[in-house]
């Protein structure tokens, strides 16, 4: 009889009976050690279609699911997120043509026509600046000089960003947007959930239904615009399929009458979205001016 690997006790069966330990080989294949990691990333077995079912067609059952405490049965939000996360990513990088910007005779000319930082002349100006460094020394102002220069630097960047045509700005402000929204909305999670809190103060939920509520109704939303980005064709009707579907799963997962979850959803809607496309819009622009 073959002893565990991991505990030494006797097993004779696949999985030892006092640790749990799969009985595989001390020496193991790069292909068995990719299954393994898979395996403890996504739980490729049965609660997959168990989770994924619900989670595509029952918005908001999983997430009552959760509550009601049957939990081994689906994958963790926690994974689920991560899952649609990493689908974004790989959707990114294979659907990036679909939203570049610039090809490299685009980069070529806008490097040719980019005006330079202003004051270019060589001579004394060097020995300007070194008088104004000294000064700076003894004045104790290095601060200020890194906060001039950082502003030089970025008034430059914004010249040249003006110095694009609307087409080309336009073109970039989007791809910087694609971008920057699920990150975006990865960091306004907490967020999203203190929202839904505030709004079912009389409900009896805890903070921590609501955040799962909200990584839910997120990696759906990432599913989603990982299909956009992948299909551009598509992106209209698949952006209409999110409010549905946040309308569907506030209906499912917290078992109120329509007219109090559309009045939530309305609610909820206004402000997180006022949010989203606040804080999207700002870091898009800077990321558009700055790239």
């Amino acid at each position: 009889m073959a002893s565990c690997l991991n505990c030494g006790h006797q097993a004779d069966d696949r999985f030892c009976p006092r640790c749990g330990q799969k009985q595989t080989p001390h020496r193991v294949s790069i292909w068995l050690l990719l299954r393994e990691l898979a395996s403890e990333t996504f739980e490729l077995d049965g609660r997959v279609p168990r989770t994924l079912i619900p989670f595509l067609l029952r918005p908001g059952a999983l997430t009552r699911e959760y509550s009601a405490g049957r939990r081994a049965r689906y994958s963790s939000p926690f994974r689920l997120f991560l899952g649609a996360t990493l689908l974004w990513v790989v959707a990114g990088y294979v659907g990036k043509d679909n939203v570049s910007l610039f090809d490299e005779r685009d980069k070529v000319a806008l490097v040719e026509t980019a005006p330079g930082p202003e004051g270019s002349g060589e001579d004394g100006e060097d020995g300007e600046d070194d008088g104004e460094d000294e000064d700076l020394d003894r004045l104790g102002a290095r601060a200020e000089l890194r906060d001039s220069v950082l502003l030089s630097g970025f008034a430059d960047r914004l010249t040249r960003f003006n110095a694009l045509s609307e087409q080309e700005k336009q073109r970039r402000f989007t791809t910087a947007a694609l971008e920057t929204l699920p990150r975006v909305a990865l960091c306004l999670l907490p967020v999203f959930a203190l929202l839904l809190k505030l709004l079912h103060l009389r409900r009896g939920f805890f903070y921590v239904e609501h955040l799962v509520f909200a990584l839910h109704v997120h990696a759906f939303a990432f599913v989603i615009l990982s299909l956009m980005l992948l299909v551009p064709a598509l992106a209209s009707p698949l952006a209409l399929t999110l409010p549905l579907y946040l309308l569907l799963a506030l209906r499912g997962a917290y078992q109120r009458r329509w007219w109090t979850t559309i009045l939530r959803f309305l609610v909820l809607g206004v402000f997180y979205s006022a949010l989203l496309l606040l804080v999207t819009i700002v870091v898009s622009l800077l990321t558009s001016i700055l790239s």
